[in-house]
């Protein structure tokens, strides 16, 4: 019953009025151009915000890569239907990590999976109507770090530790990568592509569904 009553009390919260993908005018940017849009805006959400600190999100030792990562590419998905979070990104991140404790018995403070960050991102998704499907490849699997049109990815990079980026693309001879770490997410990052390779460990594909265009 305390579940049933907590997930009612966040959907009140991420209430927006009954405006659906396909109701509505949109832009015809990819999630990917969205994203940039975002960046060059100053728009994104940073792991160590002082508001998500004012929410005791931020532990010594802790580790919101993964969740801010998820935050900032719902914000660029919103942003194509020309919507806006209409509350503070930390308030979407706290209540993602809320709905996490409860499916998983985790303390998403301290860091998540894809595994993990896909029932968040879904039940967000599912509160304000976006059209979305998600799947999580292992890289080595796949060797794929390019989007389709109509995604957007996050990459989680291993090496003494994890951390979570969102891939912004590649140049066109493929040797160099761009990326927006959650750490300054506003800021270009560029590697070389054989470099970042090394580190890949699992891709997350976010797809926007946009049949509603048609």
């Amino acid at each position: 019953m305390r579940k049933k009553g907590l997930v009612i009390f966040f959907l009140a919260l991420l209430a927006t009025p009954s405006v659906y993908a396909k109701d509505i005018c949109t832009t015809y940017l990819t999630p990917t151009q969205s994203y940039v849009s975002l960046m060059k805006n100053g728009d994104l959400l940073q792991q160590r915000d002082d508001s998500l600190r004012r929410r005791r999100l931020i532990l010594k030792n802790g580790g919101l890569c993964t969740s801010t990562c998820g935050i900032n590419v719902l914000h660029a998905l919103l942003k194509i239907l020309e919507r806006h979070l209409i509350k503070p990104a930390a308030v979407y991140l706290e209540l993602m990590l809320e709905y996490i404790k409860l499916e998983h018995g985790v303390d998403g403070r301290k860091g998540l999976t894809f595994e993990q960050l896909r029932t968040g991102i879904r039940f967000l998704a599912n509160g304000i109507h976006l059209p979305i499907q998600m799947t999580i490849e292992p890289y080595k699997l796949t060797h794929q770090l390019v989007a389709a049109h109509d995604e957007i990815l996050l990459v989680m990079l291993v090496d003494e530790d994890s951390h979570v980026v969102v891939l912004t693309g590649q140049d066109d001879a493929m040797t160099e990568v761009f990326f927006s770490d959650p750490i300054s997410p506003n800021e270009m990052q560029t590697v070389p592509t054989s470099m970042f390779r090394e580190y890949v460990k699992e891709v997350m594909r976010i797809r926007f569904n946009l049949d509603f265009r048609e």
